[in-house]
C-alpha cells in the first residue's frame, strides 16, 4: 500500500500545475456545472446543458498557464481568470464572421459560449473559495499537508524534492478527492480542446500577443493530465482526506464558499455575461451572492486580530462579510460608501485601514468581490447591516441602481447555568417559612 501511495502522489506532483492555486481542477468543473441548476434564463440554461464537455473543459482552462508558464506562448494563466479577458472573448465572439445569433442552442458559436463562461466561473470560484472556503480549516485546526510527505519514510525524502509536491499537500488536491468521490466527478472529465483560434485571437486583443496556439493546447493538455492523475489518486487519498480533514469534508458541498454557495454567485455572472454576448450591452450591476447570508445568526464577533487573508492558514472564515457582483468591478482604489457596516441606531462601524477592498489577489484585470472587515470586535448578541452604495461601478462604468442592503446577527455569549440554591440556603428559606407562619 506505501508503494501504491507513492506512486499516486508522485504522480500527480509532477502533472501538478505550478502555482495554480484556489479551488482546484475537479472543484472548478463542478462549480460551474453546479451553476446551471441556478441559472433562470431558459435558452441560456439549454445552451449550458447541451455543450456541457465545452463548460467543464473551460472551467479547468485557466489554470493551465499556470502548468505551462515556462513554455514559450504558454504564460496565460493569471490574466485569463479575470474580467478584462472574459469581456474581450465576449466581443471577440461578437465580431466574428459566422457566429450568427448567439443565443441559438446549436449554433456555430455555442460551443465557444459555454466554453467562455466556464472559464468565467473559474476566477470568481477563486475569489470566493479563498475567502470563504479555505480560511474555514485553520478555524478548525485542519493542516492539508500529506501525511507522508511529514512522515520520513524511506522514499519520501526523495519526493518531497519534487518541485511539485507541495500541490499534493494543498487544500485543491484534498477537496478534489471529496469532489470525485462524494460529488460524483469520477467520471465528470473535462478534456474537449479549447478553441484554440478564438482564445489566441482574445489574447491578442488584450494585448498578449505572446500566448500561442501551441501553449493553448499545451496548457489543456497538461491540465487534463492532472483531472486524470487526480481520480487515480481518489482510489486511495479521499479515505485520507475524510479522516484529517473532516470538517472541511463535511462543508465542501454545502458550506459557506463551498460548492453550491459559490455555484449561485456564478450563475449571477453567467446572466449577466449573457446579456452581453446576446445583446451587446452592458447589464446593470447586480450583487449576486453575499455572506453572511441575509438573516444568519450567530456571526463570529471576534475581528481582533485580523484574519483576512485567503487560503487555510489564516482563519476568520465566520467573520467574513463580502458581497460578490455578477460583472467584473472597475480597479481601485473603492469609491466612498462601496461597501459600509452598520450597528444598532444606524451608527456606521469603523472598518480596517485598507478595507473594503476588492479581490483577494488584487483587481487590476476585473475581480468579482468585495470585502469589509471591522477594525473592532462586534458587539455579540447584536444585528448589523451591510450596505453596498451605488457609487460600486463595474469594468465599463455602469454602477448599481440602488444601494444592496442585508442583516446579520452576531453570536450571543452561551447562558450561564444558573446553581441549585445550598441545603444551608433551603433550610434558612424553610425555617423563615416556618416563623412566619407559626406568627399567624
Amino acid at each position: 500500500m506505501r508503494r501504491t501511495v507513492a506512486l499516486v502522489v508522485a504522480v500527480v506532483a509532477l502533472v501538478a500545475p505550478a502555482g495554480a492555486g484556489a479551488a482546484g481542477v475537479t472543484t472548478h468543473a463542478f462549480m460551474a456545472d453546479q451553476a446551471v441548476r441556478d441559472v433562470r434564463t431558459p435558452a441560456l440554461r439549454a445552451l449550458l446543458d447541451a455543450h456541457k464537455a465545452q463548460l467543464l473543459s473551460g472551467a479547468q482552462y485557466p489554470d493551465g498557464g499556470y502548468a505551462v508558464a515556462s513554455l514559450p506562448g504558454g504564460d496565460f494563466g493569471e490574466v485569463t481568470h479575470w474580467g478584462r479577458f472574459v469581456e474581450a472573448y465576449v466581443r471577440q465572439l461578437r465580431a466574428k464572421p459566422g457566429c450568427g445569433d448567439l443565443s441559438r442552442t446549436w449554433g456555430p458559436c455555442a460551443p465557444q459560449v459555454a466554453q467562455l463562461l466556464g472559464a468565467a466561473a473559474h476566477g470568481m470560484g477563486d475569489e470566493l473559495w479563498d475567502w470563504l472556503f479555505e480560511p474555514s480549516m485553520a478555524d478548525h485546526h485542519e493542516d492539508p499537508t500529506h501525511p507522508l510527505v511529514r512522515s520520513g519514510l524511506p522514499g519520501f525524502a526523495e519526493i518531497a524534492k519534487l518541485p511539485l509536491v507541495d500541490q499534493v499537500s494543498s487544500p485543491e488536491f484534498a477537496m478534489d478527492m471529496v469532489g470525485i468521490v462524494e460529488g460524483g466527478r469520477l467520471l465528470a472529465l473535462p478534456l474537449t480542446l479549447p478553441p484554440v483560434d478564438d482564445l489566441v485571437a482574445t489574447y491578442r486583443a488584450i494585448g498578449r500577443p505572446d500566448v500561442t496556439a501551441a501553449g493553448v493546447l499545451a496548457g489543456h493538455a497538461a491540465i487534463s493530465a492532472v483531472a486524470v492523475a487526480e481520480r487515480v489518486a481518489a482510489l486511495v487519498e479521499h479515505p485520507r482526506v475524510r479522516a484529517t480533514m473532516p470538517a472541511s469534508a463535511a462543508r465542501y458541498l454545502d458550506g459557506q464558499g463551498g460548492v453550491r454557495d459559490v455555484a449561485r454567485s456564478i450563475a449571477g455572472s453567467y446572466e449577466a455575461l449573457w446579456r452581453m454576448i446576446t445583446t451587446g450591452e452592458r447589464p446593470p450591476l447586480q450583487v449576486v451572492g453575499v455572506n453572511p447570508e441575509p438573516g444568519a445568526t450567530g456571526v463570529a464577533t471576534d475581528a481582533s486580530p485580523a484574519r483576512t487573508s485567503p487560503g487555510p492558514r489564516g482563519g476568520g472564515a465566520d467573520l467574513r462579510i463580502v458581497a460578490s457582483f455578477g460583472s467584473a468591478l472597475a480597479p481601485s482604489p473603492l469609491p466612498a460608501g462601496a461597501l459600509r457596516l452598520f450597528g444598532p441606531g444606524g451608527v456606521e462601524v469603523a472598518q480596517l485601514e485598507g478595507f473594503p477592498r476588492t479581490g483577494p489577489y488584487g483587481d487590476g484585470d476585473g475581480t468579482h468581490t468585495m470585502m469589509a472587515w471591522p477594525a473592532q470586535d462586534l458587539a455579540p448578541c447584536t444585528t448589523y447591516t451591510a450596505q453596498v452604495g451605488t457609487s460600486v461601478r463595474d469594468l465599463g462604468g455602469v454602477a448599481l441602481a440602488e444601494p444592496h442592503r442585508w442583516s446579520f446577527t452576531t453570536a450571543c455569549p452561551p447562558a450561564q447555568p444558573v446553581a441549585a440554591p445550598s441545603r444551608n440556603v433551603l433550610a434558612g428559606v424553610l425555617t423563615g417559612v416556618g416563623r412566619l407562619l407559626g406568627g399567624r
